[in-house]
């Protein structure tokens, strides 16, 4: 305040003594006019040293900073080791791995809705986190030899007691949603358990390195059979199966603890049970599971240099255009119909920040590289003949 009664009261004496001009002039050297926003792109000029605006939000300066096609930063210098979550993470979405791990660029968004109202439907993902709350529970009782209706119920009553579920009747119809699919999933579980009914003693080191990075983590859920063939059984919250379609981006992370227990301890197969169907990755050779986890390994570190032209999804559906599986459905899978389908492009601002339509993503080429490197090992290990997957039907309240 003291400030701008200073800069009025010159201004105002340089007027009375007949010089506007200057007065207009000592008024524009003395006021910086911001623009209280501090994504505005008045703030990040190309040439810093001409403009007086300037802001200390420094995330938004380094958003702005939308890196050029063909730029790229410095590889990292890398100590610690990778875990298999940081490989699937950047496999399942490299764009964004490079945005919040190199840039360290976070463009999540607060939901902005208030908790403060009465739920009377769940959306996606407040189903997926409560199928993943009930499904581990009754996981852990299976394994622990207890009752697993009675942890559902537990599970159940716990959901409700904490206010997530709406208030008496329309509390029982959300229970009934969720209670659902659990019965013929677990009965599917226990068939893959039981195909290989020997637990792992211990849970399996991974170590691995290659191109001056390192992988260092360990890997539950293995067991045997009694011919010593060696599987790993895990539950997958989301649908590995929709429309009778294996879910391939959900699947991504199975894939590279896929590769990595070849080399931990020989080949295996893997089995995904999911509330919609179940997936069979079948053994490899050794040599080939350490080549495509070696390509990923390169293709992380090219990742921590520059956003790498792959969006999953739309990478799965080209792979299936080519394929002769579908027709050209690559470029709507990334932008969406405009109707009821929407775009991956649409649900990531990373994406919209590095390829903001499927001809940016497309432009150079090697957006199709990449997905014949990193993607077609898994679209052809989850290949049916037919193009969709053997699914079987979930069993509901009101069957016989």
């Amino acid at each position: 305040v003291l400030v701008g009664q200073l800069r009025d009261h010159l201004a105002a004496g340089w007027r009375l003594a007949g010089h506007q001009d200057d007065a207009e002039a000592l008024l524009g050297a003395l006021t910086v006019e911001h623009r209280l926003q501090p994504f505005n792109p008045d703030y990040f000029p190309v040439d810093p040293a001409s403009s007086r605006l300037f802001t200390y939000a420094h995330e938004w300066r380094i958003a702005d900073d939308r890196p050029a096609a063909g730029s790229s930063l410095a590889a990292p210098a890398r100590d610690e080791p990778l875990t298999l979550a940081d490989l699937a993470g950047f496999l399942r979405d490299p764009v964004k791995t490079f945005f919040q791990q190199r840039l360290r660029v976070d463009f999540g968004i607060d939901d902005p809705a208030s908790d403060d109202h009465e739920p009377f439907d769940l959306d996606g993902l407040q189903k997926w986190e409560l199928w993943h709350e009930l499904i581990a529970a009754q996981a852990e009782a299976l394994h622990d030899g207890s009752s697993r209706e009675d942890a559902l119920a537990a599970g159940l009553e716990r959901i409700r007691r904490r206010g997530e579920l709406a208030a008496r009747a329309f509390a029982d119809v959300m229970s009934d949603e969720l209670a659902g699919p659990m019965a013929d999933m677990f009965e599917r579980y226990a068939a893959g358990l039981a195909r290989w009914p020997l637990a792992a003693a211990h849970d399996e080191e991974v170590r691995h390195g290659h191109a001056g990075l390192r992988i260092d983590d360990r890997l539950h859920d293995l067991r045997h059979a009694a011919d010593a063939q060696r599987g790993r059984v895990v539950l997958e919250t989301s649908d590995a199966v929709k429309n009778g379609k294996y879910q391939r981006h959900t699947l991504v992370k199975h894939w590279v603890a896929h590769l990595a227990a070849h080399l931990a301890g020989g080949p295996l197969t893997t089995l995904i049970v999911s509330k919609a169907g179940d997936v069979t990755l079948e053994p490899l050779s050794i040599d080939t599971a350490r080549a495509h986890l070696d390509a990923i390994l390169d293709a992380w570190l090219d990742g921590q240099t520059r956003p790498l032209p792959l969006a999953v999804k739309t990478a799965f559906g080209w792979l299936a255009d080519i394929s002769g599986g579908s027709r050209n459905s690559a470029p709507t899978i990334y932008a969406g119909d405009g109707y009821a389908l929407a775009g991956e492009v649409e649900s990531s601002p990373y994406l919209q920040r590095a390829w903001p339509d499927y001809a940016a993503l497309t432009a150079s080429g090697e957006f199709a590289h990449l997905a014949e490197t990193l993607l077609r090992p898994l679209y052809e290990a989850t290949f049916a003949r037919s193009g969709r997957a053997p699914v079987r039907r979930r069993r509901t309240r009101h069957d016989a």
